[in-house]
């Protein structure tokens, strides 16, 4: 509480990104959307947002996603209930913290730092913080957005940032599962990698912990059925595999799997799903939700 009324982290950032402007001096800056706030402290240099995030804009048929809800009729509903419970939290907040959530500073130094309100914060369906007409580009193709409405002024769809020809580290142990999953040819490789999200996602490991055990349980049973799974190392340790075509590792060269790989289990994030595409490779989506 008395960091939050005091500022004392928003005036060493501020700091820090002084020395950095004074160092750099840079022409154009890209912050990241989830450092969007850096905004305030940056004007009056030009800034564009990257989002890795497709638009939420509203629409009467598409939720937003991080309801994981299918397109359709019910949208606006929900919708409308999302907003109602993000303004009750939002004033939950400002009273929980006497003026000092997170809204409250923003809009606190935004007023300090004499930004033009044609800039102003924007707190809607966003998960992370916006600026009005601060440019935005999504690193992303419009081909894989359900609803193609026409962006708003100063953002872009960008085309697929999958950088195909990065170098990637194989394991002896990887190595070493590829050859014993190409002994015979009736046999399969599956890659399944549920995302760092998953872990935030669901916080009960026990739906993790649930959805592993039974896949070990389809490889003990299918023989011809490699299952190479990227998880957690914590979780990687809790699960004790007995037999030689299933293995959990918390590193994998993913876009050598995906070329080599027959299905792909996923939780359907943009960059896995992208990756999926470019190589070709069947997905299993499986949403990160407990049920």
């Amino acid at each position: 509480m008395l960091a939050r009324h005091s500022g004392v982290h928003y005036h060493r950032r501020k700091a820090e990104v002084t020395q950095l402007m004074a160092d750099l001096d840079p022409v154009l800056i890209f912050p990241d959307e989830f450092c969007a706030a850096n905004f305030i402290l940056l004007y009056p240099r030009r800034c564009i947002v990257l989002s890795t995030y497709l638009p939420l804009l509203p629409s009467k048929r598409i939720q937003p996603f991080h309801l994981f809800a299918l397109p359709g009729n019910s949208a606006q509903t929900l919708r409308k209930k999302y907003l109602r419970l993000r303004s009750y939290k939002r004033l939950k907040n400002t009273l929980k913290f006497v003026g000092a959530d997170h809204n409250g500073i923003v809009n606190k130094r935004f007023r300090q730092q004499r930004i033009p309100a044609l800039y102003r914060p924007v707190f809607r369906l966003e998960k992370v913080l916006f600026f009005a007409n601060v440019e935005k580009w999504y690193t992303l193709p419009h081909e894989i957005y359900f609803d193609r409405q026409p962006l708003p002024a100063g953002h872009h769809y960008m085309e697929p940032v999958v950088a195909m020809d990065r170098q990637e580290t194989y394991s002896p142990q990887y190595q070493l599962f590829l050859r014993l999953a190409a002994r015979a040819p009736g046999n399969k490789l599956i890659f399944c990698s549920l995302g760092t999200v998953t872990n935030s996602l669901l916080p009960d490991s026990s739906v993790l912990m649930n959805f592993y055990t039974r896949l070990l349980q389809v490889a003990q049973t299918c023989p011809e059925l490699y299952f190479l799974v990227k998880t957690d190392q914590r979780v990687a340790n809790n699960l004790k595999t007995c037999t030689m075509n299933c293995i959990f590792t918390a590193f994998a060269p993913q876009l050598d799997v995906l070329k080599r790989a027959d299905v792909f289990i996923t939780h359907a994030g943009e960059n896995s799903a992208l990756g999926a595409i470019w190589t070709a490779t069947p997905m299993l989506t499986v949403p990160p939700v407990a049920r």
